[in-house]
């Protein structure tokens, strides 16, 4: 296949069959990086791919003009698809329903920027990382304790009953009303005593309010395949040989996902990979259940595939990410 091939059949026909598969294939590349949760068949099959492939075709690829732009931005066909894969990523993406956690974590935001009781401590272009602590405080340092201290100060908070709506809602439930939800923010904070980032908020919220949604998977289980289709696990992805520049670029992933991965899925990661670690001796190391380290390393993979490329790149981000963690 040629970029040109694929400017005629736009310019002839528009979305022709080759542009078709050129956006199918996109669609099931990308789509395997990502949780069931983002499929509107709560599973990564055919019918999942092709109705991915039909609206975003329809909405983004057609509708707005950007498959033309795309190729004529192009110089080359890698390009084109490199571009293909970036616009499905943020359709797939703008797509996923909002959870009740999701919800919360906006109406907190709102809140915290609207209400004078609050105020920002610490900006950061990061809506989720700017650091929030009471309008009262005279001086406050950012919260700097772990993450089991802030989830437990957040379990002991007494009061704040939880609003459900009914399983078959369209809506998500609110977990909190208006006032709970601005007394809750300002209870943990006195608590704490530090001024908190609405990620530490969010993860709060999770395990006060149950809305955990992690997914119950074994790390025995396969994650991915080699090249020649053998199954591996996390202890068997390794780096490979690599130019200079694709170097820079693996380190300069490693490092961001370094800051953004939180401290128990770097322990998770790094206990994992060591000799004859097991999946009870890392949930024994870090103090919490199976299937919670399970699902700590499982979000961080799922984070250092959706800054690859390649499932050759991912493994070369994991190796480097390993690297960091490594105390020595």
């Amino acid at each position: 296949m040629e970029l040109q091939t694929l400017v005629d059949e736009y310019a002839s026909v528009g979305l022709g069959a080759h542009l078709y598969q050129e956006a199918l294939e996109t669609v099931r590349a990308v789509s395997r990086y990502y949780p069931v949760s983002y499929s509107p068949t709560r599973r990564w099959d055919e019918d999942a791919y092709t109705g991915l492939t039909h609206d975003w075709a329809i909405t983004k690829l057609w509708r707005y003009g950007h498959l033309g732009h795309l190729l004529l931005a192009n110089q080359t066909l890698a390009g084109f698809r490199n571009g293909l894969a970036q616009s499905f990523r943020q359709f797939l993406i703008s797509q996923k329903d909002h959870t009740a956690l999701d919800n919360l974590f906006q109406r907190a935001n709102t809140l915290l920027e609207r209400d004078p009781q609050f105020r920002l401590w610490g900006e950061n272009p990061k809506k989720a990382d700017r650091l929030w602590g009471l309008a009262s405080w005279q001086e406050k340092e950012p919260y700097q304790g772990q993450e089991a201290e802030l989830i437990n100060i957040g379990l002991g908070l007494e009061g704040f009953p939880m609003i459900r709506s009914r399983e078959d809602a369209k809506k998500n439930s609110p977990i909190l009303s208006e006032a709970d939800l601005a007394a809750f923010l300002r209870a943990l904070l006195e608590a704490v005593g530090c001024s908190l980032s609405l990620r530490q908020f969010a993860l709060v919220f999770k395990y006060r309010f149950h809305l955990l949604e992690a997914e119950e998977i074994s790390l025995e289980t396969p994650l991915t395949t080699d090249s020649e289709g053998h199954p591996l696990q996390v202890g068997d992805l390794m780096s490979a040989g690599r130019t200079a520049e694709e170097e820079v670029i693996v380190n300069e992933i490693a490092t961001t996902l370094l800051a953004e991965l939180s401290p128990r899925q770097k322990q998770a990661l790094l206990a994992r990979a060591q000799p004859d670690a097991t999946l009870t001796s890392v949930a024994s190391l870090l103090g919490c259940s199976k299937s919670t380290v399970d699902n700590e390393i499982r979000r961080a993979l799922e984070a250092i595939h959706r800054f690859a490329e390649t499932e050759e790149e991912a493994e070369a981000i994991y190796a480097r990410l390993l690297e960091l963690l490594s105390p020595d």
